[in-house]
């Protein structure tokens, strides 16, 4: 199948939702730094009072991000005192309004909510670059699959964490596979290690992995600087 323009623009309209969610995100994270700033004030760590301003930041992309079904801040072990973290996440609801949710950021407790070593923690702290992660299957609660979407976040020139969002795959089909059924045959948004995220047909089901690149078709990147995402696209085939 070759390339043609219908699939270079669902790419470019897949890249531009993308960039838009991620700049929001770099405004959440600067604003969370500068409240962050202002109330640690001359204090080498923060303290609960600190994060109290969160709430009201996440409240507010979560209203403008309507795709978004939680969004928040994770900080860095250290932060809080010489060896712990913290994390305010809120997660709108069904009935309109937000809800904190809690983690066990207890270590030894069985229920350890090991966050450093997630790759959507992991990949930010160790680069200081962008991270997507998923999809994959959110078992704290959602039992859904989700994309997390995180950024770097500072108190002045200091790394202290990141800001970030999750979506529901659910809630991205809508906005995303009138995009992709503009491809002429079958379609699907993968992600760096090839799991799709979404398709435009039964050939690429979520959570599966392309393996190859279809004989009939090929893979076109978002252009995304340092989000690797990208489209699959064969010929359509009929699946029963």
């Amino acid at each position: 199948m070759k390339l043609d323009n219908q699939t270079r623009f669902a790419a470019e309209s897949l890249a531009q939702w993308f960039g838009t969610v991620y700049a929001d995100l770099e405004t959440l994270a600067a604003r969370m730094g500068a409240a962050l700033a202002e109330s640690r004030r001359s204090r080498e760590f923060l303290i609960s009072a600190d994060l109290k301003a969160i709430r009201d930041i996440a409240t507010e992309f979560l209203a403008a991000n309507p795709t978004a079904e939680g969004a928040g801040v994770i900080l860095s072990p250290g932060t809080i005192d010489a060896t712990h973290g913290a994390i305010e996440w809120w997660r709108h609801n069904e009935e309109g309004t937000n809800s904190k949710v809690l983690f066990n950021l207890t270590p030894d407790s069985g229920s350890y909510y090991d966050f450093e070593n997630l790759p959507w923690f992991e990949t930010v702290a160790r680069t200081r670059h962008r991270a997507i992660t998923g999809p994959y299957m959110d078992y704290g609660g959602m039992d859904q699959y989700i994309l997390t979407l995180t950024v770097p976040l500072y108190i002045g020139d200091d790394f202290v964490g990141m800001a970030g969002c999750d979506i529901e795959v659910r809630d991205l089909e809508k906005v995303m596979v009138p995009m992709l059924r503009r491809v002429a045959g079958d379609a699907a948004l993968i992600s760096a290690d090839n799991c799709v995220i979404l398709g435009n047909s039964g050939r690429f089901l979520v959570g599966n992995r392309v393996r190859t690149v279809p004989e009939d078709g090929g893979i076109i990147p978002l252009a995304l600087d340092d989000i690797d995402l990208r489209i699959v696209y064969a010929e359509h085939q009929d699946f029963v």
